[in-house]
């Protein structure tokens, strides 16, 4: 189908309709200079019901539109809710989170829920993971807000081994040539403007309580191995 009327409104396609209505989903190309729906050139599918549009591969359902916008690839392999401005990977309920969840059963080889996994050649300072928040409360509170909060509940007694909510290591599998050090945790916290702040503290550890009724063999506020 080719429609070769170079109108700002033109377009070619087809017409779809059921039952219900007889001219209700379209599949349709832009012209050149026509801008509306996808763009100039564009090629556009359209269902006017609320309802999904599909895409299928060897009989199965591998993509949904759905007919409020979210979008759902492998039904909840990535979930993308347009309502909420969310997305979820594992899942489609994001209620519990602001932007991003990534939810399930940690697995793979390296056992983990997520992983990056960044290689650089860069003689500037790289992260493979940077987080950041910004704190401009409207008013004075006592909240903590934090870039980064970790957590990990143990649900029963069937483990030797040990509860750790942040693990942090360094390697160097250099073969030759120089590294200035290797250190396997830096924290720095540092008043950069012209406010005052009541203090600051490069390293704040609270000791481990026990609030469940349970027994703790041995507290630590801090516990250092020897060398």
């Amino acid at each position: 189908v080719r429609n070769t009327n170079a109108g700002s409104s033109a377009s070619s396609g087809f017409v779809l309709g059921n039952d219900v209505s007889a001219t209700v989903s379209y599949i349709y190309q832009n012209s050149s200079t026509n801008v509306g729906s996808g763009g100039s050139s564009s090629l556009n599918i359209m269902n006017g019901f609320n309802a999904g549009i599909s895409l299928f591969t060897n009989a199965l359902e591998r993509v949904q539109i759905q007919g409020d916008g979210d979008l759902a690839v492998d039904t909840n392999t990535l979930f993308v809710d347009a309502t909420n401005d969310k997305v979820i990977i594992g899942g489609t309920d994001g209620s519990t989170v602001g932007k991003l969840l990534v939810t399930g059963a940690a697995g793979g080889t390296s056992d983990t829920l997520a992983y990056f996994n960044a290689t650089s050649t860069s003689t500037v300072s790289q992260s493979a993971l940077f987080n950041r928040l910004s704190v401009a409360p409207t008013s004075t509170t006592a909240a903590q807000y934090a870039a980064s909060w970790n957590r990990v509940t143990a649900t029963n007694a069937n483990s030797d081994g040990s509860v750790i909510a942040v693990l942090g290591e360094a390697f160097s599998t250099n073969a030759a040539g120089n590294l200035g050090s290797i250190i396997g945790g830096q924290f720095r916290a540092e008043n950069s403007g012209a406010g005052t702040v009541g203090d600051t503290t490069g390293v704040y550890i609270l000791n481990g309580t026990n609030t469940g009724g349970g027994t703790v063999n041995t507290n630590y506020g801090l516990y250092i191995d020897y060398q």
